[in-house]
């Protein structure tokens, strides 16, 4: 079953601090209240992770 996903890239070659910076910002984000309430009305599960989490994701999506 496919379902559909989203995420977050910058370019390649991002320094690591700037990566990780924006990782912690956005992870905050997600964890507001508000934020979370609107995304779970909408039946959104939003599943926030580490870049290296998601360059996985990103490289097993590929594949299929």
């Amino acid at each position: 079953m496919a379902a559909p996903w989203f995420g977050i890239m910058g370019p390649a070659g991002m320094p690591a601090p700037i990566v990780a910076l924006l990782n912690k910002e956005i992870r905050a984000a997600l964890e507001a209240p508000d934020l979370k309430a609107k995304f779970e009305e909408m039946g959104v599960r939003v599943t926030p992770g580490t870049p290296e989490q998601f360059a996985a994701l990103f490289d097993d999506e590929l594949k299929r």
